[in-house]
């Protein structure tokens, strides 16, 4: 097992999904765009390809910060501003803390399967959409889907440097809902799933496209 840090902040304020970009664009200008670990870009059209190790969440309807790792160390270029107000548009939001958790977490591989849930996953792009809409079995689609969560895995395990070691089992269980939203000029097919898997998951880090902004959120089923 690899143990990493983790911070949870959620604010106690609401916001609708659509504005998750926004919210994060509002962060970024309160701590400076050169702190580059808030926005994961190099200039204003290049990206760096990496995990986001700070990661902007839609908690029941509270906006919140997750951080892993460095992303953690580097909170407190929020917190240090005298003055915590953001705007969403034109929407003055003054961010008062709801809850604050930091605490250490095991990832891993383990000898048994574990329950977890995904929530607004993005695990299909432009290309493997097609060919998901191909297949004409559940079964295959179902296959299809299970190899991707895998690869989604692999890589959070290299963002964080946890050197996976042994085979990483992912099934699925039930797929809650299934929708296309627009993403980008694009529509992407965005899942509920309900899986298990014997790697070890902190709760409410992100697979997938766009983890960023909040998409394909983890929880472990109590």
């Amino acid at each position: 097992m690899r143990n990493i840090k983790l911070i949870l902040v959620v604010f106690n304020t609401e916001l609708e999904s659509f504005e998750m970009p926004a919210f994060r664009g509002a962060i970024v200008e309160k701590v400076g765009r050169e702190n580059d670990l808030f926005h994961n870009h190099l200039t204003s059209d290049q990206y760096y390809y990496r995990y986001p190790m700070i990661q902007y969440k839609r908690l029941g309807k509270r906006p919140a910060i997750l951080c892993l790792e460095q992303g953690a160390d580097e909170l407190y270029k929020f917190f240090q501003n005298r003055d915590w107000t953001i705007y969403i548009g034109s929407r003055q939001l003054e961010m008062k803390i709801f809850s604050l958790e930091f605490h250490h977490s095991d990832v891993g591989i383990e000898s048994g399967l574990t329950s977890y849930e995904i929530k607004n996953w993005l695990g299909l792009n432009s290309q493997n959409y097609n060919a998901y809409q191909e297949l004409d079995s559940l079964v295959d689609r179902i296959s299809m889907l299970q190899k991707l969560l895998v690869s989604n895995i692999l890589s959070f395990a290299k963002g964080i440097g946890w050197d996976v070691d042994q085979q990483i089992i992912v099934t699925i269980n039930r797929i809650n809902n299934s929708r296309l939203v627009n993403f980008k000029g694009q529509q992407l097919m965005a899942f509920d799933l309900a899986f298990k898997t014997n790697a070890v998951l902190p709760d409410y880090i992100g697979l997938g496209k766009s983890v960023s902004i909040g998409y394909g959120t983890v929880v472990r089923k109590k």
